[in-house]
Formats: C-alpha cells, structure tokens, sequence
C-alpha cells in the first residue's frame, strides 16, 4: 500500500520525465547519441555486477564494464536467442533485489514462444514518460492532451492492463487529467465491440494490429456504420499495406504503430509522415543482423536484435527479437533525430473459427499455452470448423502426459466441448518465408 506522499512524489517525477519526453526527438543527434552512450555504460556495469548471464559472459570473453562505451562495443557480446531466456528465465533476472519484488510478464501469443520477462518497479514508471514522445503525436492531433476519450481492445488481464493498474496505484493522477476511457475485449466479435464502441464515440482507438484489420474488413464487408475517431495506434502485431492504405485514405483516420514488445517496451513509434518509426535509440538500441549475425547496410532487410538500457529485472543486451525489418536510410521530414525502422510486417496467423461460426484471435491460445513453463513453442493448425490440431516443442524431462491434458481442457473450456483437439510434441514448426512461426494456421480460411 503507497502512502499519499508516495504517490505525489511519484506523480510529479513522471510528469517531469513527460516533459522532458515530448520533444526529445528533435534534440540534435550528437545529444542522443551521447544519452545512448551513457546508456550503454550504466548498463553494462550493472549487468556485470548483478547479472549472472553477463557477469559469466564477460568473465569468459575476457570483458569488463569498461570495454563499453558506446553502441558498437554492444556487439562484443553474443547474441541472445528467445530460447535462451525460455529455458533459464532467471539467469537473465538482476540478483539486486529478491525475484518475486519484480514484476513479471508472460508472452507468447504473437509468436508461439511462451517467455517470462520479470520488470523492476522503475522501468514501469519510466515507460509511461517514454510513451509521451508517440503520445505526444497524438495529443496534438486531438487538439488537447486530457479529457478526450480512448477505446482500448486488449486481451482481458493482459501485461498492458496489470501495469496500468500497477502505475496508477502508485500514482496520484486527478480524474480531470485522465481521459475517459473504454476497455473492449479482443476476444468479443467486431461486430460486437463496433457497437459499443459507436455507443461510446472514442476519439482514439488502441489494439492489436490484426483486431483493427479484423474490424475493417468486418465493415467493408457488411457496410456497417462506424463512429470515426480521429487515430487510431496498434501495435503487438502489424497491419498489411492495403489495409493501412483503406483505414486512412477511405475512413480519413490517422494511423500509428509502436513497435513494442515484453522485452523492450517502447522501441519505436510512427509519427506524422507515416513513413515508418522512430527508433527511441537512447533506450533501445537496434540492429539489423542477416542469417550469421553481421550488420546489413541500412535500407536492407535482416532480423532485429535489441539492446534494452531501461529494464533493471530482465536484463536483456544483444536479444533476437525475431522480427524482421530495415533500417530507413535518410533524416525524417518531420524534423526528429531518431533513425527510422520499416514497418514490421503484418500479421502472421489466422483466426480460429468455431463451430457456431465465431472467429476468435490467436492471442486467446496465449491464455491457455503461455502460461506453462515447459511449453517452448506452439502452433495450432485448424483443418475443419470443429477440429484443432496443437504441435508443441517441449523442454527436455518435461511431463507430456500431463501438458496435453491440460492443454486439451483449457481448449475445451475455452471454445466448446464441440471443438475436438488433437496434441502433438514435435521438434520443429512450420515458420514463413520471413522465419516467423505463425501461432494459427487455419486451412479454412486459405479454402475461402
């Protein structure tokens, strides 16, 4: 329980890191990339110091807190694949403070890849400040900062939602400064989620990149009315070309995405030229990498590796975040210093349809297979409306006895005991021409 002095204090030092945040892009290169250095330091200190993954590394490499100093000597360490942190979670957790006073997060809904990532009480607070240089976009946008009104569609109990609660318990934010807000579930039907949002008239909607693709298809097809916000920002997964061109060209909405995951939280944001995202350099650091982990020219196409300078729990420097894209050679028009990162593509999987004819997004199976530790990666391949095939790799020793029946009963209590589901262990799954593993594959939709 914070003391309302907590709160206060906690309140007036986000508002003065928001402030500092809403024109931090503009700052002259030099600037950031002196930020960045100092970055970089602090955290490899830290790492080495509390780390065990880093402090075994550095040990073995021959390498100290010293020998980095700026972005480059980032890549004297290895990379970091998922698996790594999947099969160890707490070899990459800061031995600082006790591991149950992080904050942990699972994932693995949009990639198939069930991950712990535990975050220390600071970076939680911190990101709410980093979100003001996208907000910010916005703000400006809506023509005020507070009182307009928001539409969020996210999975019920998801990460976004916990930390929210969690910063607004220790802040002391007045309501008047808060905009109003409308939370919609992502596994609820457009249609369903299209009238209650005309009923609330939001001026900003916030989702999935996938669900904003499910609900304006959902409208050209069924000619439905639709209240307008003025923007919508997605992120989590992407949303196909065509499908940006109609939501902005045919419904007049501004469109944003950030680039964001359980790993680094605020990676990059799109702003006003709509070109591609600004990568927040001063706090994650990318680079692009081809098949043997070399740097590509910029404009080339390779897979993102991330260097998280924020995040005190789960330290993770030189992590294969396992999307693919390029970064954008040239300055912005828009005037900011940050580099551009591509839009990473859209999304990868389809949706689950059920037998009454519902069609449910793949993060629903996030809430059935995520959460189990000895689950390293899944995939659900759908061959009629009431049959569901799931392929997992599981860790060495593991009970799979014990994993598939529990893997069936929460598919059952989740889609109907009319759904008849098959479990399957493997050692590979089918991925994309890209290497990304679709988490549904749906065999009816690629017969429509």
């Amino acid at each position: 329980m914070f003391t309302k002095a907590a709160q206060i204090y906690n309140t007036g030092h986000a508002a003065y890191n928001v402030m500092r945040n809403t024109r931090y892009g503009f700052r002259p290169l030099s600037r950031i990339r002196r930020d960045q250095s100092q970055n970089i330091r602090s955290m490899a200190a830290y790492a080495y110091r509390y780390v065990p993954f880093y402090t075994d590394t550095m040990k073995r490499l021959g390498l100290g807190p010293h020998d980095f100093q700026s972005v480059d000597d980032l890549k004297k360490l290895p990379v970091v694949e998922r698996m790594d942190v999947q099969k160890d979670p707490e070899y990459f957790v800061s031995t600082e403070k006790p591991v149950d006073e992080y904050h942990k997060n699972i994932t693995g809904g949009s990639t198939g890849a069930p991950l712990e990532v535990y975050h220390d009480a600071g970076t939680l607070m911190d990101t709410f400040a980093h979100s003001e240089r996208g907000r910010s976009i916005v703000s400006r946008l809506l023509e005020r900062r507070y009182g307009y009104r928001v539409t969020f569609i996210s999975p019920p109990g998801c990460n976004a939602q916990r930390m929210m609660k969690f910063r607004n318990r220790r802040m002391k934010i007045p309501s008047l400064l808060r905009p109003e807000q409308q939370n919609l579930s992502l596994y609820d039907p457009p249609e369903k989620n299209i009238t209650l949002i005309n009923r609330f008239r939001p001026d900003l909607i916030y989702s999935y990149g996938s669900y904003l693709s499910l609900i304006f298809a959902y409208l050209q097809k069924n000619d439905m009315r639709f209240h307008r916000p003025v923007a919508a920002v997605y992120s989590a997964d992407g949303i196909q070309p065509g499908m940006r061109n109609l939501i902005m060209q045919d419904y007049g909405i501004q469109l944003f995405s950030w680039y964001q995951a359980i790993e680094g939280f605020k990676i990059a944001f799109e702003c006003e030229e709509h070109r591609g995202m600004h990568i927040n350099m001063d706090l994650y650091p990318v680079r692009i990498v081809d098949e043997n982990g070399n740097d590509v020219p910029e404009g080339e196409t390779g897979e993102v590796v991330l260097s998280n300078l924020v995040n005190r729990g789960t330290v993770l420097l030189n992590y294969r975040l396992g999307d693919i894209a390029s970064i954008m050679p040239g300055p912005c028009s828009c005037g900011r210093s940050l580099p551009l990162l591509s839009f990473i593509p859209g999304r990868t999987s389809d949706l689950i349809t059920l037998p009454d004819g519902r069609r449910v997004h793949p993060q629903r199976v996030s809430m059935i297979i995520g959460w189990d530790r000895s689950v390293l990666q899944y995939q659900i391949e759908q061959d009629s409306m009431n049959h569901l095939t799931v392929r997992l790799i599981e860790t060495a020793g593991s009970d799979i006895k014990k994993t598939a029946r529990q893997i069936e009963k929460g598919f059952l209590e989740a889609f109907g005991k009319d759904m008849r589901i098959t479990v399957e262990f493997v050692d590979f799954l089918d991925t994309t021409e890209g290497g990304k593993h679709r988490v549904v594959i749906s065999r009816l939709e690629r017969a429509v």
